[in-house]
This record gives structure tokens, sequence and C-alpha cells, in this order.
């Protein structure tokens, strides 16, 4: 399919307002039979633009769901047998893949807060930016899930907190040297199956799609590249770990065969100061591309730099905003995995050095160890 450039006037004028600079952005041709992932793009960015707004950072603490357990909606996306053994009060305990049907059967406006909670947080993080992109305003993960709720729940971010090192006695594989966004690209084609015509029904058939692919935050190391399908189920990770980026690591090349690395978040967490002391060569993964929150994914921006030939890692902070960014991407047909656990499990050391990074590390004094209930 050939490449053009969409002019304003091509989209209507409702884009005309919407995105000042969206002129000369490179996409598929306007042909929505074949369900253009420029038409997602135009719809979201026009319903409040929720991966480039202040929102994506907006999460809520085990103390204000403990506080409001018994008005909030909380969502538990665990497995049924990690439920049983331990959750919180008045959760409902949903299949991923059954989020929105279950979302849609409630009456929402009943609740002030739909709280989705999940192992570490990450899972739910991702699950509640798609619904946040669907509509829900009211969907909000709790920041670290269940990991802070309880000393009980809480090893898998315990044991995810490390300064990685590629081998036993080898040196940490970070650079500070600064990569360049790539060239723009065209938007990726979205196959739906469901026959789906208004946009909101191509969005929501997208939504349930990339929930039943689901969120793992504990997936298996993978011992050759997968190929991605974004029309099958063929690649259903939404998640990597490091040693599995790690495994296409090219050290002639100082890069990663097949991945695209994505540093998503301050210039603290991209580069490394002299003033970092010992942690001052930890900047970033090498050849990791830095894409600033707000400003950097919009259409208008950047969003188009991001390749669709190859498999997007994305990290932040502690594997939560990444999340949110890995499920925005996904719904626009990228493969795109959200590096668990994010600089906790990179270089944990600093990110609890650095002043504006370290509220973002995992410690033992954030557990609550709030009363739980067991059964189901």
């Amino acid at each position: 399919m050939k490449e053009i450039i969409i002019k304003f006037w091509l989209i209507g004028l409702l884009v005309f307002s919407l995105f000042g600079c969206l002129d000369d952005r490179i996409a598929p041709e306007l042909n929505f039979q074949t369900e253009s992932a420029i038409e997602l793009l135009v719809y979201l960015e026009s319903h409040g633009d929720y991966i480039n707004s202040t929102e994506i950072d907006e999460f809520v603490s085990a103390q204000e769901v403990y506080a409001n357990r018994n008005s909030y909606l909380i969502i538990d996306v665990r497995s049924s047998s990690d439920f049983i053994i331990g959750h919180i009060e008045n959760a409902n305990n949903v299949d991923p893949k059954n989020l929105l049907d279950f979302v849609k059967s409630r009456n929402i406006s009943l609740y002030p807060k739909i709280v989705i909670i999940s192992e570490s947080g990450q899972s739910a993080a991702y699950y509640t930016a798609l619904l946040k992109l669907d509509g829900y305003a009211k969907a909000y993960s709790i920041e670290y899930g269940m990991a802070v709720w309880h000393n009980d729940f809480a090893s898998i971010w315990l044991d995810s907190r490390r300064d990685f090192m590629t081998g036993p006695g080898e040196s940490n594989y970070f650079t500070n040297e600064d990569f360049s966004k790539p060239p723009l690209t065209r938007l990726s084609q979205i196959s739906l199956q469901n026959g789906s015509r208004t946009i909101k029904e191509k969005l929501e058939e997208r939504i349930n799609f990339l929930l039943a692919a689901g969120f793992n935050e504990n997936p298996k190391d993978t011992s050759s590249f997968p190929k991605y399908n974004f029309n099958t189920l063929a690649d259903e990770q939404a998640s990597v770990k490091i040693e599995s980026v790690y495994k296409y690591y090219n050290y002639l090349n100082n890069a990663f065969k097949n991945y695209f690395i994505i540093c998503f978040g301050s210039n603290f967490l991209y580069k490394a100061h002299a003033l970092e002391g010992p942690f001052a060569s930890q900047g970033h993964l090498p050849s990791a591309v830095h894409y600033l929150p707000i400003m950097d994914l919009r259409s208008a921006n950047d969003l188009q730099t991001i390749p669709t030939n190859q498999t997007v890692a994305v990290y932040d902070v502690n594997g939560q905003v990444s999340a949110k960014i890995v499920a925005y991407l996904r719904l626009l047909g990228y493969d795109a995995k959200s590096i668990l656990f994010g600089a906790n499990t990179l270089f944990y050391s600093r990110v609890n050095w650095v002043e504006s990074l370290r509220p973002f590390a995992f410690k033992e004094e954030m557990i609550m160890n709030f009363p739980y209930v067991t059964g189901n």
C-alpha cells in the first residue's frame, strides 16, 4: 500500500482544530474499510488524549483504597488461585478478558472510583489504561499492587529490585550516549474481525482483543525471537523481562537486535550525571531513545518516529507508566512490550540515590500490612 502525506483537510475540520502541527505526518492511506490505525489515533487524541496528559501519572494508594473499600468498585485481575489465597475485602475477581464487559455491567455512577489491582501494579496499570482510553475516567490502578497491601504478597517486588548485570563478574551495560529518534514511519493497518463500523465499536473490539491477550507480570523467557501478529494472539505477552531483551544484545554494535528501546521519563532517568558518583555511568540501556512524557507521543510530535517493523521495549522508573504506554502503542498496532519493574530492576541503587527518582524506588516501608480476606 502506498504511503501518502496526510494533510489537515483530508482528515477534516475537527482534526485541523486539534492537531496544529499534524500536517506532513506520514500515515497509511485513509481507507476505513482496511481499518487504518490513524482513525483510532485521531479519535483518541480528540477524546482526552489520556496518554499525553498528566493523568497518566495518577494512581491510587493502598491507604486510599483501604479507607474506601466499601465504596470503590475494586477489581482484582489476578488468577483465581491467587485471589483465594488473599484479597482485599469486597474485591471482585475478574478475568482480564472479561474486564470491559464486567465494567459495562455495573452502574458506574454508584462508585466514586473503579480500582484495578494486580500482583505488582503493572498489569493493573496496563488494563487501567485500556479502560481510560475507552472513556472510563474513574478507572485507576493501585500503585505497586498487592505488594504494598501486605507483606505476604510483597515478594514479587522485593525480589525484583537489583542492579542488573549481564553475567557474573561483568560490568553493568549502560551508557550516557544520546540516541536520536528515527525518521517518521507510517502507522500500522489493523484488521478487525467483528464487522465493527463505528469508531467506538472499533476501539472496543481492539481493547477486548488486547484484554484477551493479557499482560503477564511473570512472563516466560523466549529462547527465540517471537514473530508478532497483531491480528492473532501469536505473541500474547505485553511485557518482557530484561533478561529476554539482553538475549538480543549485540556487543559489537552496542545495540539490541530486533528491539527498539524506549526510555520513557525525565531527563534524570535518561542521563546520569557526574554528581551521582558511583552511578554516573548508569544512564540508560544501550541504543535507548528518550521520549518525554506529555509531548513526545503526540501525533503532531514524535509518535510516528517509533518504528512499526521492530519490537518496541519501553521502560520507565518502575514499570507502571510504561505499561500504560504499551497499552496505547499496542492499541495502535505496534508490537510493544513493557520492561517489567523498569529502572528498579536495571539499576535500583541509582534510582534510590537520585533525589527525583527516589520516590519511585520500591521500599519495605511502603508495605502497609492491611488486613485481607481469603477464599472466594
